[in-house]
């Protein structure tokens, strides 16, 4: 048995590359006491894990409990926030801790699936939201203008995130794009007075 401790500071794989022409050539070798260490860890989480895991696979999700938990994913507000598949899933754990599982990065099937409509639901929310906010820019920004979003804010950037949250807001939570702060930034009644 290998101990790891025993092997602190020591050098566990050599890598040795070199260029001939325009070919590169690499050479890998792992020391004989890291290899030991792998198999012996392999094999210490093989026993360790328990029978009813190895042969457990997560049942198939049905469209209804999909649509059940997609329904409560889309009205929470920091689901609506997120904007990375990382975020979605914490705030979907944080939820369903239930959904929980080692087979899919963290979900079980039911989560991955309604964490997947539940993000798809809020793009097709935000999209039209944003749409409207567009078709209606001019007055969006007069809006804005006669709740005073911008009186204190004196930079660029600190225009443009008074926007974004105005924005956010007024969609009901759903954060607007990069794009559209741009374009409702743009808009003429916006403009820093000189």
């Amino acid at each position: 048995m290998v101990q790891a401790g025993e092997q602190h500071g020591r050098c566990q794989t050599l890598v040795l590359q070199f260029a001939a022409g325009t070919v590169i050539h690499s050479w890998h070798a792992d020391a004989r006491w890291w290899d030991e260490l792998v198999d012996e860890l392999d094999e210490i989480e093989e026993e360790n894990l328990p029978e009813e895991e190895e042969e457990e696979e997560d049942p198939p999700s049905t469209p209804e409990e999909i649509d059940r938990i997609a329904r409560h994913l889309e009205e929470l507000p920091a689901f609506r926030e997120a904007t990375k598949r990382s975020e979605r899933e914490r705030v979907l754990l944080r939820e369903f801790p239930e959904l929980c599982s080692r087979w899919c990065n963290g979900l079980s099937r039911l989560g991955y699936d309604a964490g997947e409509e539940a993000a798809a639901r809020v793009a097709e929310a935000a999209k039209r939201a944003y749409e409207e906010f567009t078709a209606s820019l001019p007055d969006l920004a007069q809006e804005a203008v006669g709740q005073g979003v911008l009186a204190q804010a004196t930079t660029a950037a600190a225009r443009r995130a008074a926007l974004r949250a105005f924005a956010k807001e007024r969609s009901g939570g759903y954060p607007p794009s990069k794009d559209f702060v741009e374009l409702f930034y743009s808009e003429p009644a916006l403009k820093k007075p000189r």
